[in-house]
């Protein structure tokens, strides 16, 4: 895929998650994806995600305790071997609090396969995520 490709399908991948839209988003996901949160500090669940059943355990529970959440695309960057790196920034409003938060940025490094994302890594510290992706 090229840089266009992945970032468009990143965007969309992006825009379904803000709909809640989890057919849409599922669709974008390869097969056998694999959702990786063991660099991202404080996450109190499961540590990997596999397959569309995984990622719609990840997306419920992340979405769960929000009336709202958005998130927005702040950075990408092409990388190798079908990979991009993308900086993001979210925030939304407590379903039970009804308190605004803002969550800091977030990284994630993500793989293609046949057109359709494989693995994700997250990480809470953009620093990390930019050595990881060699940037």
């Amino acid at each position: 895929m090229d840089y266009g490709d992945k970032l468009e399908h990143c965007r969309t991948s992006y825009d379904a998650f803000n709909r809640r839209d989890l057919e849409q988003l599922l669709r974008l996901y390869h097969d056998e994806c694999e959702w990786h949160m063991s660099n991202y500090d404080g996450w109190p669940e499961d540590r990997v995600y596999r397959g569309h059943e995984g990622m719609a355990q990840f997306f419920n529970t992340w979405l769960e305790p929000w009336e709202y959440f958005l998130i927005s695309l702040e950075e990408a960057s092409d990388l190798p071997d079908d990979r991009i790196f993308l900086v993001a920034q979210g925030h939304g409003r407590g379903r039970l609090s009804q308190a605004p938060v803002e969550i800091p940025p977030l990284a994630q490094i993500i793989e293609f396969r046949d057109g359709a994302l494989l693995r994700v890594d997250n990480y809470s510290d953009v620093e990390t995520a930019r050595r990881a992706a060699g940037l």
